[in-house]
Formats: C-alpha cells, structure tokens, sequence
C-alpha cells in the first residue's frame, strides 16, 4: 500500500507570542529566508553567474480581531516596549490537529531575537461589517524548527 501524505492546511497553526499572555493570532504572514546575489562574469564566457551572499529573514507581520477590552494589554505592550527594557520577544507557530481543543502536531517554527517594527489597529469604515483587526510586523533575527 502507497503511503499517503496528508498535508497541513494553513489555518492548523497557533501563534503565540513570548510574554503576551493569552494572545492567540489569525494570520501569519510566514518565513521568508532570503539572501542576496550578485551577478558576475567570468570574463571568458557569454553567461552571467550568481554570487550569493549573506542572508536575512524578512520582517513577519501577525494579524488578529481586534477588542478593545481583552487587546489593550498588547497595545500598552507595544507602546512602552521601547521605553521599558526592550527586550527581544520569541514568537512560536506550533502546527496543532484541533479536536476539539489545539493538540501539537509536529515540529513548532521558533523565531528568536523579534523586535516589534510596527502596530496597525483602529482601522475605521462606517460602511464596511468587515472585521476589525489588530497586526504587529516584526524584525526577526532567527528562526529554528524544532
């Protein structure tokens, strides 16, 4: 008999935050491990190569519902994150079966050394039934599947 391989949807994932209490996010906007290039010749042939040089992990933006009660905390969070000790937070995406309460499934992603870079919140449209939204973007200097 064939293996059969089952993917993991998108929506199989909690997000948390290190030190944010019980904050559970929406969406994630993924890792996006990059490093740069430069082209060059080598002066005998009539083709371009590819030098790769350092890389770097592309800022990740988290997104959740917003309310106004339960989300203040993270705003008082992200306004004195500065002016406190500013610290780097972790941020853990653990893939997780639901059935009915969140049971870990494999391997979590772990990002290290995460600076908050920008917080979106307050959106405002008297026409649209459109949920309001919270997002925090962050640096992240690392990551580790573990």
């Amino acid at each position: 008999m064939a293996l059969k391989i089952v993917p993991i949807t998108e929506a199989d994932y909690l997000v948390t935050i290190e030190g944010l209490g019980d904050s559970y996010w929406e969406t994630f906007s993924g890792v996006n491990d990059t490093t740069q290039t430069t082209p060059y010749s080598d002066g005998r042939s009539n083709r371009l190569h590819k030098h790769r040089g350092p890389r770097q992990v592309e800022d990740v933006t988290i997104a959740k519902p917003y309310n106004p009660e339960k989300d203040a905390p993270i705003i008082e969070w992200w306004r004195t994150w500065c002016s406190a000790n500013g610290e780097e937070v972790t941020i853990t995406v653990q893939p997780v079966r639901y059935c009915p309460e969140p049971t870990n499934y494999g391997p979590a992603t772990t990002l290290f050394g995460c600076k908050p870079a920008s917080l979106k919140y307050v959106n405002v449209d008297k026409k649209s039934s459109n949920i309001a939204m919270i997002e925090l973007s962050f640096t992240v200097d690392d990551y580790q599947n573990k």
